[in-house]
């Protein structure tokens, strides 16, 4: 149940769901670098197509809808 639980913003204990909808699987890539993380990011005052260029290089995931 800890998992499925959170606080909200007055400090009270929230129950969660859990609605079984389908499975994720990671799509297997090399290890990326730091560099190409934080360039990822966006945020590190670097033209765009390098920011596009970092960002296709993270990790992935499929969704499959259904069990």
């Amino acid at each position: 149940m800890c998992s499925r639980s959170y606080r909200d913003e007055m400090g009270r204990d929230q129950k969660g769901y859990f609605l079984p909808i389908g499975t994720c699987h990671e799509i297997d890539v090399k290890e990326l670098s730091e560099k190409h993380r934080r360039d990822a990011v966006g945020n590190t005052g670097k033209p765009a197509s390098v920011v596009h260029n970092a960002y296709g290089t993270l990790p992935r995931i499929v969704v499959q809808w259904g069990c």
